[in-house]
């Protein structure tokens, strides 16, 4: 059987590499002692084999060297294959962060991340040699729906569809060290409308029977009480130079804090 490096030399396509990496030593016992097992040196990264190719590892090339008692030259080395020297390769762990920041969206009643919202990470673990990933993810929703209780959008389902560098890594080489991630995000009152009817009282006040609060989101509702510029009925153009938002009742209440008024002239 040739060794790598006689390989190297018959294959003229290939460039011969250094294969003088520190070799690992393991110790064996025998009956006349113990020996140290020395693995072979690192293959040029040519050669290398990623983790999801359909082939079967083993040691290519190994020497024994006599250990604390125990002499090389009493042993032999079996067959080199899958059977007598198997080799095992895991997946590295590969940690992303959302790099995303900024991310908010408007009230709307639901957990759905922002329209066009496209996650961006950085990552650890990568070896050297490879320079980002690629994943892909089944979706991203906020914690809440609600204004003051959202504070982050969560990208779920990931999973690693590339890896981009010059050691040909794959995909299964690596591992996520989790499949979901979390960013900061926000979501920020939904602007509402308002408009008042009323019969002449001689006063500027405005009841919440009196206002009518349009909120643009489903069937929720708001209440509202305010003050108007005019209390006179000739006076045209009247508006609203204050207003109260509260909750909404009966079964399409909203939230008043998931709104803010619009800007009132006073």
């Amino acid at each position: 059987r040739q060794s790598p490096g006689s390989d190297c030399r018959n294959r003229r396509a290939l460039a011969c590499q250094g294969e003088s990496s520190r070799p690992s030593i393991h110790r064996q016992s025998g009956a006349n002692g113990s020996i140290n097992q020395v693995s072979f040196p690192s293959a040029p990264a040519k050669w290398a084999a990623p983790v999801s190719i359909a082939i079967t590892k083993s040691i290519a090339s190994i020497k024994l060297d006599d250990g604390t008692g125990g002499l090389a030259s009493n042993y032999q080395l079996p067959a080199l294959n899958s059977t007598n020297a198997p080799v095992t390769i895991t997946a590295a762990t590969l940690t992303p962060t959302i790099s995303n920041t900024g991310v908010t969206k408007v009230y709307d009643a639901s957990t759905s991340a922002p329209s066009g919202f496209t996650p961006t990470y950085t990552y650890s673990g990568l070896v050297d040699g490879d320079s980002s990933a690629t994943l892909s993810n089944s979706g991203a929703a906020y914690n809440n729906a609600n204004v003051l209780q959202a504070n982050q959008v969560t990208v779920s389902g990931l999973s690693i569809t590339g890896v981009t560098g010059n050691k040909g890594s794959l995909a299964s080489d690596y591992v996520l060290s989790a499949t979901s991630k979390d960013v900061a995000a926000t979501i920020t009152p939904k602007t509402v409308s308002l408009a008042a009817t009323k019969v002449y009282d001689g006063n500027t006040s405005l009841s919440a029977d009196q206002v009518t609060v349009t909120t643009g989101v489903g069937s929720e509702t708001l209440n509202a009480t305010g003050t108007a510029n005019n209390a006179n009925v000739a006076i045209t153009g009247k508006y609203f130079t204050a207003a109260t938002l509260a909750n909404g009742t009966g079964s399409s209440a909203g939230l008043a804090s998931n709104y803010q008024l619009p800007t009132l002239d006073n």
